[in-house]
């Protein structure tokens, strides 16, 4: 190398430094697919194969990479320390000018790793004037990598499509660390650095080394995005009150620019190399880590947050597990991943492809659970084998049917599971048989809000987990929104876990929005002085729900009733359907008594009266006058 370029610190202005090194005498690299939009090199001599120094090799030792020498090392520690991967071909070996473009049919690379791949359409390829070089951006070809005797290298330094390299990537079954970092993001703005970054570091080995010339084609620029981002917008996400100048000074050490566009309102400006960021949630997101969560301030919500026992799942949930535990059943919890083999034979070809993950983690985890009952048998069986005396599990969880259309559904589910007893002793405990099983389904069912009056008999229409003759159905859950399942399992189902017994099984599973859970009347003692009733009517929208109106009514009545005057009863009586005017009438029986005293009719006649004028008033609903 010239001393007048080793004396210079050109990283400093790298683009500006490489462009100002000598251009080829005629076009070195020609692109001609758009999977690739920039692709630069620098031909070099002067090379010398040597170790690296030992600062390059401690780093690469200690990051899990084997160092070789010292080109090969350079192009690792850069891809490792600036994100952008580099390959180094052996100059001598490339014959003519070079060529990005896609495979041809047919044409086949010895990679480094010594394996002869044929290279798919699609993937993208460096190539000379007589073979195929490098795969762009997985892994360069064995015939062109540096050998021993090397004396002069081209660096290349590109950028390619990141689904591209994915796609290929999968299909040659070659990964790599270029095609790792391809495939999630490189910012090309950087290969300049990258690429000078490379010649300073094999300067050290190479003092004496000399740019013959650098190429480039393409553009390695990036438009600048810009996101308009509201302060009210992040206050309302992170929750608290920041000043702007706070906010503007955190982003803009992080390297964004800010350009007002009136006050609390800005178009910011993002880094080529912050992808990530392009929603206002995102900048809010930067704001708190830089900030520090250490530094927000605590505050105490107020209100009134929903509760659990306001779900009908979770009461479900705690009603059905108070039954069976109180019948002698434990409790128990299951993957909801199940392995695909515990179903194959039992669900049709489509409602196992259905329930299959895309890319499970393992086979033990590659469907969702068709039913709680395999694993309730899989953890009856671990018990047995591990000396555990329970007999009785039961478990509540949400499964997933497949309707008529092929479509999941997520359940909400109950199921237990009986097995015959093996403990020795002199007088046997009370037994868990077909008709006392079916005497706790029915009071689960009924703790749902179904009435159990259909009597549960065996058939021979039943899932196929279940026994031909020996098992019973209630219910169809894709037309009544529940469904229950009781017999003796399938011996050819249970035979993985159990040899010999018979396991007797329940399954009851509802549609979670068909949950319904009774409510119990409480006593409530006879008034002691006589009530008044008054009966009003009122034109309501079609789709308007009864009890939306009703709770509206009582709302207002509260508001409007002084002691000793208190409101005993709000209900309906009659429901009119006007189907020419496309509108429904409810008429209320609205009770009224008195704390203290007797009740007279002109202590409820102004309530009634200022209750009819309120409805008025709000124009939702209108008093219906016979009309």
């Amino acid at each position: 190398m010239d001393a007048s370029i080793a004396s210079q610190n050109f990283s400093n202005a790298p683009h500006a430094f490489l462009r100002s090194q000598p251009k080829p005498s005629k076009s070195f690299v020609t692109i001609e697919t758009p999977l690739c939009d920039y692709y630069s090199g620098c031909f070099i001599e002067n090379i010398t194969i040597r170790p690296s120094s030992e600062a390059v090799q401690a780093f690469l030792k200690a990051s899990g990479i084997r160092p070789i020498n010292n080109v090969v090392d350079v192009t690792n520690f850069v891809l490792l320390e600036q994100g952008q991967p580099l390959h180094a071909f052996d100059a001598d070996r490339i014959k003519g000018s070079l060529c990005v473009r896609t495979a041809r049919e047919g044409e086949h690379l010895k990679t480094l790793d010594g394996i002869k791949r044929t290279l798919p359409s699609e993937a993208v390829v460096v190539a000379d004037g007589e073979k195929v070089l490098s795969l762009a951006g997985i892994m360069g070809g064995e015939e062109s990598g540096i050998s021993e005797q090397a004396s002069k290298i081209f660096i290349e330094c590109a950028h390619f499509d990141a689904d591209n390299i994915r796609v290929v990537s999968q299909k040659t079954n070659l990964s790599s660390d270029s095609a790792y970092r391809f495939e999630r993001f490189v910012d090309k703005t950087r290969a300049p650095s990258a690429l000078v970054r490379a010649i300073e570091l094999l300067r050290e080995t190479c003092p004496n080394l000399k740019i013959t010339f650098f190429t480039e084609s393409g553009s390695c620029a990036v438009a600048m995005r810009a996101v308009r981002v509201r302060l009210e917008k992040i206050r309302c996400l992170i929750g608290f009150e920041v000043e702007e100048k706070t906010f503007c000074d955190a982003l803009e050490a992080l390297g964004f620019r800010l350009k007002t566009v009136e006050s609390g309102v800005w178009d910011i400006a993002v880094p080529s190399w912050r992808r990530d960021v392009s929603l206002e949630a995102d900048f809010a997101e930067e704001f708190i880590r830089f900030f520090g969560t250490d530094r927000i301030p605590s505050n105490v919500p107020g209100g009134i947050a929903c509760e659990l026992t306001d779900a009908p799942e979770y009461t479900l949930r705690l009603k059905h597990a108070e039954i069976l535990s109180n019948a002698g059943f434990y409790e128990c919890y299951t993957d909801s991943l199940s392995p695909k083999v515990w179903y194959e034979g039992f669900l049709s070809s489509e409602q196992l492809s259905a329930l299959t993950l895309e890319k499970p983690l393992s086979e033990e985890h590659a469907c969702l659970r068709f039913s709680l009952i395999p694993g309730l048998v899989g953890a009856l069986s671990e018990n047995r084998n591990r000396g555990n005396r329970t007999e009785r599990l039961f478990e509540t969880g949400r499964i997933f049917k497949v309707n008529a259309k092929g479509q999941l559904c997520e359940c909400f589910a109950t199921a237990f599971v009986v097995c015959p007893s093996r403990e020795r002793t002199w007088k046997a405990g009370e037994g868990c048989d077909f008709y006392r099983a079916q005497t706790l389904v029915q009071a689960l069912i009924a703790a749902g809000g179904v009435t159990p009056s259909a009597v549960l008999a065996a058939g021979k229409d039943v899932s196929p987990l279940w026994q031909d003759d020996y098992g019973g159905t209630i219910g169809r859950w894709e037309q009544r929104g529940f469904e229950v399942n009781l017999g003796y399992l399938n011996l050819n189902f249970t035979q993985r876990w159990f040899k010999e017994e018979a396991v007797l099984a329940a399954e009851c599973f509802w549609l979670p929005e068909r949950i319904r859970i009774p409510s119990f009347k409480t006593f409530q003692p006879y008034a002691e002085t006589p009530t008044v009733t008054k009966d009003l009517a009122l034109w309501v929208p079609k789709e308007t729900l009864c009890e939306t109106v009703r709770q509206t009514l009582v709302k207002s009545l509260k508001k409007l009733t002084k002691h000793p005057v208190e409101v005993r009863d709000v209900h309906v009586f009659d429901v009119f359907e006007d189907v020419k005017n496309d509108r429904k009438s409810f008429a209320f029986a609205l009770t009224f008594g008195a704390s203290t005293g007797t009740l007279k009719d002109e202590q409820v006649h102004p309530i009634f009266e200022g209750l009819q004028q309120q409805i008025e008033k709000q124009g939702v609903y209108r008093v219906r006058d016979g009309s």
